[in-house]
């Protein structure tokens, strides 16, 4: 599926793709390494969503 939500990409993918802006390409593929159902507090979470937030650029906000 497609989102632009990061929170829900890492929530609920195995995989993302972090795209460049127009052209897009593939900037980095994420594999995400934990199992299901996701703790939103959990270290590794945390951990994948603020490195894709840093990819493109953005910190998370609380």
């Amino acid at each position: 599926f497609v989102t632009h939500d990061i929170e829900e990409s890492v929530q609920l993918a195995d995989r993302v793709v972090v795209l460049t802006a127009r052209p897009a390409h593939i900037r980095r593929i994420v594999d995400i390494d934990i199992p299901h159902p996701r703790d939103l507090s959990a270290p590794r979470y945390i951990q994948l969503r603020d490195s894709i937030f840093a990819e493109i650029g953005l910190a998370h906000k609380i």
